[in-house]
C-alpha cells in the first residue's frame, strides 16, 4: 500500500488544487506560531 501511495502521491496535485488549502493552512499557520509562543519556542535545544 506504502508504495502505491508512494507512486501516485506526486500526482495528487492534479486532482485536487492545492490552492484550495489555502485557508486551512492558514488556520496551521497561525496555530503553530501560537503554540511556540505558548511553548517558549525558540529555546536553546530546539527539536531538530
Amino acid at each position: 500500500m506504502l508504495k502505491l501511495y508512494n507512486e501516485l502521491a506526486r500526482w495528487w496535485p492534479l486532482v485536487s488544487n492545492p490552492a484550495d488549502y489555502a485557508e486551512e493552512v492558514d488556520f496551521f499557520l497561525l496555530l503553530h506560531s501560537r503554540l511556540r509562543k505558548v511553548i517558549g519556542y525558540p529555546h536553546p535545544n530546539p527539536p531538530p
